[in-house]
């Protein structure tokens, strides 16, 4: 977020926040800030690297119309088909004991599902009760006579006031399109309420973009470790999932997508892990391989440092696709014994 104060007060209150930290001997890190405040931070000694993107929709002329939602759309109208309802429960009736219990038994099973011995990552997501749980909105959806899935959104203020899409629980044999017909219900009506935005929320690992950090200095082995992480670490966190969920969303002009940077500062007097909002984010397209039509990252020779490695004219092979490729550089070279006849 950065500093929380007028404009022309940000510096001022980072600086002294700083210096603080310093006294004390601490670090300092920032998560998720938007683009001004990350180039606020460079010009106190941060460095900047963008770790995933953040998602939000402009909710004003927003609608479901058009080619691009047809699927969406056909998700939505299934759940109707099957019979499912959504209604908003209101914060009082949240603690009523069916109602509690129900959505107890939505939570049970979605961990579950999870795997065994699965513990929930509580500092992670979002939840249901808490301090700020009556300033939330609870949606729930039924079919056959009991609750089968929810959604809960929580405020948002300052310049792109509205509402974040916060947590998601369904039972795993919920009709195909429940999570869908609660978002479409709730967007709905949060538009009917004249809300400016609705907030997706932040996925770590996507849609990283070499030119989001070039307004200040950036750590290279950080930018390696998230773009290796995002080319192969789904099963550490399942970011294409949310990705894809969230991108469906899209209204036409593709008014959703917005880079998150980390940044950090000098060992032992300051650090910031920070994700800089850009605003209404226009995804560039992305170059296609001239020989395989793949987009780089999807090629078969990436390499997330962004070199590619020359194929060995004997193999025909990129290096770590050799027989003989060793991760620390080096490669051994068999050792040829003849035998008595003088034949290796």
């Amino acid at each position: 977020m950065g500093p929380c104060a007028p404009p022309a007060d940000r510096e001022r209150l980072l600086a002294a926040l700083l210096d603080e930290a310093g006294r004390a001997g601490r670090r300092v890190t920032a998560v998720q800030l938007d683009r001004t405040a990350a180039e606020l931070h460079t010009r106190h000694g941060f460095t900047v690297n963008q770790f995933g993107a953040s998602f939000s929709i402009a909710l004003d002329g927003y609608g479901l119309g058009g080619q691009r939602m047809v699927k969406v759309r056909n998700m939505v109208n299934r759940a109707r088909r099957e019979g499912v309802t959504v209604t908003e429960v209101p914060s009082g009736e949240r603690h009523v004991p069916d109602t509690a219990r129900a959505l107890d038994a939505i939570d049970r099973a979605w961990l579950r599902g999870k795997g065994r011995h699965v513990k929930e990552l509580d500092f992670l997501i979002g939840e249901r009760d808490g301090p700020g749980a009556p300033h939330r909105r609870l949606f729930t959806a039924r079919h056959d006579g009991r609750t089968v899935a929810y959604v809960s959104y929580s405020p948002v203020f300052g310049e792109r006031a509205g509402w974040l899409y916060d947590l998601t629980r369904r039972l795993p044999d919920a009709p195909p399109g429940t999570v869908e017909l609660i978002f479409a219900t709730a967007l709905r009506l949060f538009q009917e309420e004249s809300c400016g935005w609705l907030h997706l929320g932040f996925t770590p690992f996507v849609q990283l973009r070499l030119d989001a950090c070039a307004f200040g200095p950036t750590s290279g082995a950080l930018r390696r470790a998230v773009e290796l992480i995002a080319a192969k670490g789904q099963a550490i966190y399942p970011a294409a999932t949310q990705e894809s969920f969230k991108l469906k969303w899209r209204p036409p002009g593709d008014r959703t997508g917005v880079p998150r940077l980390p940044a950090r500062g000098q060992p032992g007097r300051r650090l910031a892990a920070d994700a800089p909002d850009t605003g209404r984010l226009n995804p560039a397209p992305r170059p296609l391989c001239p020989a395989s039509g793949l987009p780089p990252d999807r090629h078969p020779t990436f390499h997330p440092s962004g070199i590619r490695p020359t194929a060995r004219p004997a193999s025909g092979l990129p290096p770590d696709r050799h027989p003989t490729f060793h991760p620390f550089g080096t490669t051994s070279r068999p050792t040829l014994h003849r035998t008595p006849g003088g034949t290796p």
